[in-house]
C-alpha cells in the first residue's frame, strides 16, 4: 500500500501544478474543470488496477485494500474537519500526504470507482461532523451517478445507513464541537437528503434508458416503502456494530473528549426523523394515479419476475400496514395507512397463503400445499436460516425457474448483507440445491442467470480461480458429464475466467501446453460465449480480445481451427470477430510475430465475408499505423517486418479497391492516417488522396518528405527550446533530394524499392538532374550502396539484416534493368556495377561479411577489359546472388550472436546517418508537431 500511497500522492502532484490547487474544483460548471476532473478519475482508476485494488463490481465493502484505498482519498479531502482526522492515532499520519481533493471532487472519484457502498458504510464508522460534511456532498453530486439503478441503490442504502447513525447516538458517546448543533445539522442534511427524492428535474427520475417513468416510479416507491418500514422497525432495537468493519473502517478525531448525547434530545430527534420518513413516503403514494397504477401490472417485477411490479408492491403495502397497524405508536398515521390500502394486494379467498406468516407457509407446504412453494419463494427477503434449511429439504419441489430465484436471492444476500457467516451459509446451500439439478436443468438455469445479469461474476468466491485451474488441468473433457456439470457451476461463479482458460487451452496458449480442448466440443458451451455484456459485446469476443492482447505467443493453426468453428457454427459474426478482437488487438503497442500475422492471415481470408456492420474504416487507419511501426521500427528483422508488411497491404488493396467510400469516409480516413504514415506509404492509399489521379509517383513521395520535414525544420530553428548546438547545426543543413531518396531506400521493401529503382531509372531520370537513364542507373546503384554502408557502420538503422536485406533487392533490381529492351550498353553497365560495389570496401572490413566480401566480389577490377561483356554482367550479377544468399545463410546460423569488434565510422557514413536520423526525426511526428521533434533530436546530436 505504501507505493499505492507514493503513487497517488506523485499523481496528485503532478496534476496539481497543471491544473491549480485540487480542492478548488468544485464543480463540473467550466469545460476545464470537466476534462481535469475526467482525467484525474480516469487516471486514479487506472492507478487503482495497477496495484490490484479492486474497482467496479469487484470493490467490496469488506475488503482491505478497498477500504485502506478509500481512507487514503479520504484522509487527503479539503474537508472543514481534515485537520482533526490528524489526530487519529492509526491513519492520522495518511493527512496532508498529498494535495488535498476538493469534496466534490473526492465524490466524483468514488462515483468513477463504484466505491459507493464502500463510502455509505463507511459513515457508520466515521465522526459525526464529518459524516455531515459527507452526506452534504452527496446530496449535491448524487445527480453524477449513473446510471438509474446505482443512483437509485445509493440513495436507499444511505437512508437506513443515516437512520442507524440516529440511533447509534443512543448507544454510543460522539465526538463533536457542539452536540446538539450537530444533530440538528444532521436531521437538516438528512431532510434535504430525502427531498432528492421529490424533485422530479433530477436526470435519475427523467432521463433512464430502457425505463419507462412509471416503471421508474414503481421502483423507486417499492424501495421506499420497504426501506421506510426497514428503519422503523429497528428504532427500539439494541444496534451494534460490526467489530470487523469497524477495524477496516474506524477513524476518529484522536484524543478529543467523547461526549453522551442526552435520551431526550435523542427520542425527539428520532420523532421527528421518524416523521420525516413517513410523510415523504405519503406525499410519494399520492403522486400515484390510475394510469400509473395499471401500468405497473403490465410490469415483472426486477426483483421476482415471477409476480408483476403492481402486486410487488402491494405486498410490501400489505406488510407495511400489517406493521404500521400493529404499533401503537405509528398506527395513529391513519392517512398514511389509507394512501397505503388503496395499492395493497388483497388476499384470494380461494387460497389464504397471502396473509400466513412464513412459518405458516413452510407448514402448509409440508402438509401438502406444493403450489405454495412460489408464494414463500416471491418473499425472500423475509427468510432466514430456517427458511433456507427448510428450501433444501424440500428441493424436489424446485422447478427451473425456482432455481434461478434462489440464485437471484443469493446475488442479493452476497451484496447487501454484512454477515459474513450468513453469506457463506446461502452460499454453500444453494450451491447444493443446484448441484441436485440434472445437467440439462443447471445448463438452463445457469444461462438463463447468467444472461439477465449481464454475465457478471457476482457469485464469485475467493478461490474460484484457483479451483478451477486445479480441476481443468485434470479433467478436459466436455464430453464426461460430471466434468460438464462441475464447468458450468465454475461458469455460474465466473464466466469470464473460465471462458479465458477454456478458450487458451483450445488455442494452444503455453501455459496449458500438456492439455486439449477441441474447437467442437467448446461448442457446447457455446451459448455462454453469446450472452451479451453490460457494454453489449458477446462473452466470447471481449474474452478472446483480452487472450490477444496478453501478447504471449499461441498456436496458429489451433487458433484459427477455433475461429473457423465458431464461425461456421455462427456462435459469432465475422464483423464481431474483426470489430471487437482483431481491431483493438491491432491497435495495442504490443508486437508478437506469429499472432500478428494469425490475425491478419484471419482477416485476408475473412476480407469477402465483410458487411456494412464492419469497421472498416477503423480497419484501414489501424492498418496504415501498424505500417507505420513496421517502418520505424529498427528492432524487427527486415525480412520480418517485409512478410508482415506484405499482409497488410494486401487486406489494404483489397478493402481500396473494393469498397465504395462516400466522400465523407474518405476524408474521415485520410485525417486518421494522414499524421501516422510515411510519405511511400501513400502508395496504397491514392484512391483516397488523388480523385483525379491515376496514382502516386515516386515525385509525389519526394515532394511529400520535402513538405513534411521542411515545415518541422523551419519551426525548430525558430524554437528556443531547442539546443544551440542543434540550432546551428539546422541552420546550416541543407537536405538534398538524394538523403530523401537514400532514406527511402533503406525503409522500403522489395517491391517498392523495385518500383522506386524502375521510376527513377526510365520514367523520372530528367528530374533528378541526371542525364539519361544509364546516368541514372548509376546514381541509383550509389544511393543504395550508400544506404547499405549505412546499415554496415549503423546497424541501429535496420538491424542485423537491413544490409543482406538491401543486397539482394539490389541484386534483383539489377537483373530488371539489364533486360529492359534496348539495355544494350552491358559494359557501361558492367563498370558501373563495379564501381559502385566498391563503395562497400571500407564498411565491410568490421563487419561479419568481410570474408565473404573477399572471397566472391574484389576480384572483378581485372576483368573490364573482356570482350563478352554479356556473359561477364551474368557472372557479375550471379557472384552478387550468391554472395547475398551466402551472407543470408551466415545470419541463419549466427542468429543469436553478439559482434564485439568496435566499428569506425567513415566521414562520409557519419554524414549519411545524422541526415538519416534528422529525417526519421521529422518522420515520427505530422508536420504540426514540431516540439515533440526537440527531445528527438536532442537526443541525436548529444550521443554524436
Amino acid at each position: 500500500m505504501d507505493k499505492f500511497y507514493k503513487k497517488i500522492q506523485t499523481y496528485l502532484m503532478k496534476k496539481s501544478q497543471e491544473c491549480g490547487e485540487l480542492k478548488f474544483l468544485t464543480s463540473c460548471i467550466t469545460a476545464e474543470n470537466n476534462i481535469h476532473i475526467e482525467d484525474i478519475c480516469e487516471s486514479l482508476n487506472n492507478i487503482f488496477k495497477n496495484y490490484d485494488v479492486p474497482i467496479e463490481e469487484k470493490a467490496s465493502v469488506n475488503d482491505e485494500k478497498c477500504t485502506q484505498s478509500y481512507k487514503y482519498l479520504l484522509l487527503n479531502t479539503n474537508f472543514e474537519n481534515q485537520e482533526r482526522l490528524a489526530e487519529d492515532i492509526v491513519s492520522g499520519h495518511l493527512v496532508d500526504m498529498c494535495p488535498p481533493l476538493s469534496p466534490y471532487l473526492f465524490i466524483q472519484i468514488l462515483w468513477n470507482l463504484e466505491y459507493e457502498k464502500i463510502l455509505i458504510e463507511s459513515l457508520l464508522y466515521m465522526p459525526l461532523d464529518l459524516c455531515i460534511e459527507i452526506i452534504n456532498i452527496i446530496t449535491k453530486c448524487i445527480d453524477r451517478l449513473d446510471p438509474f439503478q446505482r443512483s437509485i441503490e445509493c440513495i436507499f442504502q444511505l437512508i437506513p445507513t443515516i437512520y442507524t447513525k440516529f440511533l447509534h447516538l443512543k448507544e454510543f458517546s460522539i465526538q463533536s464541537k457542539n452536540v446538539e448543533e450537530s444533530i440538528q445539522n444532521l436531521l437538516m442534511s438528512f431532510e434535504e437528503f430525502l427531498l432528492l427524492l421529490t424533485n422530479p428535474k433530477l436526470p435519475y427520475l427523467i432521463e433512464v434508458s430502457g425505463l419507462k417513468k412509471y416503471e421508474r416510479y414503481g421502483i423507486i416507491l417499492k424501495k421506499l416503502i420497504y426501506t421506510t418500514k426497514k428503519c422503523l422497525e429497528t428504532r427500539n432495537e439494541k444496534m451494534l456494530i460490526s467489530t470487523d468493519l469497524e477495524k477496516l473502517y474506524s477513524i476518529t478525531f484522536g484524543k478529543e473528549e467523547h461526549v453522551k448525547c442526552e435520551n431526550t434530545l435523542i427520542e425527539n430527534t428520532m420523532s421527528t426523523l421518524n416523521q420525516q420518513i413517513m410523510d415523504l413516503l405519503l406525499s410519494k403514494i399520492k403522486e400515484v394515479d390510475c394510469n400509473i397504477y395499471l401500468s405497473w401490472a403490465e410490469l415483472n417485477d426486477q426483483e421476482n419476475n415471477m409476480i408483476s411490479l403492481q402486486r410487488s408492491i402491494g405486498i410490501e403495502c400489505y406488510y407495511f400496514i400489517d406493521f404500521l397497524s400493529n404499533d401503537k405508536e405509528f398506527s395513529k398515521n391513519a392517512h398514511l395507512i389509507e394512501c397505503l390500502q388503496q395499492l395493497s394486494s388483497k388476499s384470494d379467498p380461494k387460497q389464504s397463503s397471502f396473509i400466513l406468516d412464513l412459518s405458516e407457509l413452510c407448514s402448509a407446504i409440508s402438509n401438502g400445499k406444493k403450489e405454495l412453494m412460489k408464494e414463500l419463494l416471491s418473499r425472500y427477503k423475509e427468510w432466514d436460516r430456517t427458511i433456507l434449511n427448510f428450501i433444501y429439504d424440500n428441493r424436489s419441489l424446485l422447478e427451473k425457474e425456482d432455481c434461478l430465484t434462489l440464485l437471484e436471492y443469493l446475488t442479493f444476500i452476497l451484496q447487501q448483507s454484512t454477515e459474513e457467516d450468513f453469506k457463506e451459509f446461502t452460499y454453500d446451500l444453494i450451491m447444493k440445491v443446484l448441484s441436485f439439478q440434472s445437467i440439462s436443468d443447471i445448463y438452463e438455469i445457469i444461462m438463463m442467470y447468467l444472461t439477465k445479469f449481464d454475465g457478471k461474476s457476482y457469485l464469485e468466491s475467493p478461490n474460484t480461480d484457483a479451483a478451477f485451474h486445479e480441476f481443468v488441468m485434470r479433467n478436459t473433457s466436455l464430453q464426461n458429464f460430471t466434468n460438464l456439470k462441475t464447468i458450468l457451476l465454475f461458469l455460474l461463479k465466473n464466466p469470464k475466467m473460465v471462458l479465458t482458460v477454456l478458450l487458451k487451452i483450445t488455442i494452444g496458449h503455453p501455459h496449458y501446453g500438456n492439455i486439449m480442448i477441441s474447437p467442437n466440443d467448446l461448442l457446447l458451451l457455446s451459448p455462454f460465449m453469446q450472452i451479451r455484456e453490460s457494454d453489449n459485446q458477446v462473452l466470447l469476443t471481449s474474452t478472446l480480445r483480452i487472450i490477444c492482447i496478453e501478447n504471449i505467443e499461441w498456436n496458429a493453426k489451433k487458433f484459427m481451427n477455433l475461429v473457423n468453428v465458431m464461425l461456421d457454427n455462427s456462435v459469432i459474426e465475422v464483423h464481431d470477430l474483426i470489430n471487437n478482437v482483431y481491431i483493438p488487438y491491432l491497435r495495442e503497442d504490443t508486437f508478437n510475430i506469429s499472432n500478428i500475422n494469425v490475425v491478419l492471415n484471419s482477416i485476408h481470408k475473412l476480407q469477402v465475408k465483410c458487411t456494412k456492420n464492419t469497421n472498416i474504416k477503423d480497419l484501414i487507419i489501424i492498418l496504415a499505423r501498424r505500417m507505420s511501426f513496421l517502418r520505424k521500427n529498427t528492432n524487427i528483422d527486415k525480412y520480418t517486418s517485409s512478410e508482415i508488411f506484405s499482409r497488410i497491404t494486401r487486406i489494404l488493396s483489397y478493402f481500396l479497391e473494393n469498397e465504395n467510400f462516400s466522400v465523407s469516409l474518405k476524408r474521415e480516413i485520410v485525417n486518421g492516417i494522414g499524421s501516422i504514415i510515411e510519405p511511400i506509404d501513400k502508395l496504397y492509399f491514392a484512391s483516397l488522396w488523388h480523385l483525379m489521379q491515376k496514382g502516386i509517383s515516386i515525385i509525389d513521395i519526394i515532394e511529400d518528405y520535402e513538405r513534411r520535414c521542411f515545415v518541422v525544420l523551419n519551426k525548430l530553428k525558430e524554437e528556443s527550446k531547442a539546443s544551440q548546438k542543434l540550432r546551428y547545426y539546422l541552420s546550416n543543413l541543407s537536405l538534398l533530394r538524394e538523403d530523401f531518396l537514400r532514406h527511402l531506400i533503406i525503409r522500403s521493401t522489395e517491391e517498392e524499392y523495385q518500383r522506386l529503382g524502375s521510376e527513377l531509372t526510365i520514367i523520372y531520370w530528367f528530374v533528378f538532374g541526371w542525364n539519361d537513364e544509364i546516368d541514372a542507373f548509376d546514381n541509383f546503384l550509389r544511393l543504395t550502396m550508400e544506404a547499405c554502408c549505412l546499415s554496415l557502420e549503423y546497424s541501429t538503422i535496420g538491424g542485423n539484416n537491413l544490409f543482406v536485406y538491401l543486397f539482394k533487392s539490389f541484386t534483383r533490381f539489377c537483373r530488371i534493368f539489364v533486360s529492359l529492351e534496348g539495355m544494350e550498353n552491358q559494359k557501361k553497365v558492367c563498370q558501373l556495377l563495379i564501381k559502385n560495389i566498391n563503395q562497400l570496401n571500407e564498411s565491410i572490413k568490421h563487419s561479419p561479411y568481410v570474408n565473404l566480401f573477399t572471397i566472391h566480389l574484389t576480384h572483378f577490377d581485372g576483368h573490364t577489359e573482356d570482350n563478352d561483356f554479356v556473359n561477364f554482367l551474368q557472372d557479375i550479377l550471379n557472384t552478387f546472388q550468391h554472395f547475398a544468399d551466402e551472407c543470408f545463410e551466415y545470419n541463419k546460423c549466427n542468429e543469436h550472436s553478439e559482434e564485439t569488434c568496435k566499428i569506425s565510422h567513415s566521414l562520409n557514413v557519419s554524414n549519411f546517418y545524422i541526415i538519416h536520423e534528422v529525417i526519421s526525426a521529422c518522420m515520427k511526428v505530422s508536420p504540426t508537431e514540431a516540439y515533440e521533434c526537440i527531445r528527438i533530436m536532442d537526443e541525436v546530436f548529444t550521443s554524436n
